[in-house]
């Protein structure tokens, strides 16, 4: 996603953080400033948000694609949040045309006395435009949440479909330093139950890929009948046209919520952060850093490096010391002469930690995105 992908909002004195680089490719001063307080215990008066996202280990930008769209659709009321992770070889050209058309067709559509129908409507003009698209586009496609925050009713319109998951953190009543998980969307996924059997009606299949050597490899996906194609790992999505024909949907999961005094953050994130994570984890990460926007960098450093050790192994421990000579009584003979060998033996060169490098595993990595919004306390 382009740098511009990044926003804080809801305040004026408020100021967008630096371009969604990774944290990983970003420079840094070579102390580390102390941090403060955590946003656990802060007491915050006004929504913030920030965003931060890394194409993934061995990648570059040109492979990211994952888009996030942060805006007003009522200044200072009403605000989107919205994070999209295409998928296939056009997946970033899907994320962006659907993060264009998105405010537009949510204006047309969205209603507040029909909240629920109306993203539903959302999401079926969003996949027609993908459709209408048509070629390589229109063959590929992207997981969306897109979450409608009210401020003064303090209420959150979640919905999605796909594998880009949002969870709240909220304080626990017995431990005032801690955020405990709760998971506001729903995972689409092939080997679902209910999932399952609708694609099947409609005539597709559900199975894991085929390999001649190896057998079935990786989770279950959507496939048409006997062929190769579309192999899709989501029961729901924007776009994959040829999916569409075997009974996968646009319909999102849609959640109404009304927040309480105990709820601080809401984090959205792309498929490649929860494969490397459970909800609790990220919630843990968010609630010890002191803003949205060292909370998504913090999430997006820990996950860059849960990639890169999938991929490339973990780091060797390091060598042990090496033992430490016993010393002679003072003033005897083999004192003296260990003395001088240490005054003329010249210093032995370091040797690395590994004689040949860890293999590299796969190419890449996968896309990482997070969206962190915190919530006013009072």
């Amino acid at each position: 996603m382009s740098p511009g992908c990044l926003a804080c909002m809801g305040g004026s004195s408020s100021k967008p953080t630096e371009g969604g680089k990774s944290p990983r490719n970003s420079g840094g001063s070579a102390a580390e400033k102390p941090k403060g307080e955590p946003l656990v215990s802060r007491k915050f008066d006004h929504c913030s948000a920030a965003h931060k996202t890394d194409p993934g280990f061995g990648a570059d930008e040109d492979d990211n694609q994952d888009c996030c769209l942060i805006t007003d659709l009522k200044k200072d009321e009403v605000t989107l949040y919205a994070l999209f992770d295409g998928h296939g070889h056009q997946g970033k050209a899907v994320a962006e045309l659907v993060k264009d058309c998105t405010v537009e067709i949510l204006g047309k559509l969205l209603s507040d006395d029909k909240k629920e129908e109306g993203i539903t409507a959302v999401f079926a003009a969003l996949d027609a435009k993908i459709a209408s698209s048509g070629g390589e586009i229109a063959e590929a496609g992207c997981s969306a949440t897109l979450v409608v925050y009210d401020r003064s009713k303090k209420s959150l319109l979640v919905s999605n479909v796909g594998d880009t998951t949002a969870v709240l953190g909220a304080v626990i009543a017995t431990d005032a330093g801690a955020l405990d998980a709760k998971v506001v969307t729903e995972q689409h996924l092939p080997g679902m139950p209910a999932e399952k059997s609708r694609i099947v009606a409609a005539g597709g299949q559900v199975r894991a890929t085929d390999d001649l050597q190896l057998g079935e490899l990786g989770g279950q996906r959507v496939w048409k009948g006997d062929s190769k194609k579309p192999g899709l790992p989501l029961s729901r999505s924007l776009g994959d046209a040829l999916a569409k024909e075997c009974g996968v949907v646009s319909t999102p999961w849609v959640k109404q919520l009304t927040l309480g005094s105990e709820d601080r953050c809401l984090v959205l994130a792309s498929s490649g952060v929860w494969k490397v994570f459970s909800p609790q984890e990220v919630i843990d990460i968010v609630a010890q850093e002191t803003d949205a926007a060292a909370a998504a960098a913090a999430v997006l450093t820990e996950a860059s490096k849960r990639w890169e050790e999938l991929w490339q192994g973990a780091p060797p421990p390091p060598p042990p010391p090496p033992p430490q000579p016993q010393p002679a009584p003072p003033g005897s003979r083999l004192a003296a002469c260990l003395m001088w060998r240490r005054a003329h033996t010249p210093p032995r060169p370091s040797l690395p930690l590994l004689s040949t490098p860890l293999p590299l595993r796969f190419a890449t990595g996968e896309n990482t995105s997070v969206t962190v919004i915190i919530f006013p306390t009072c």
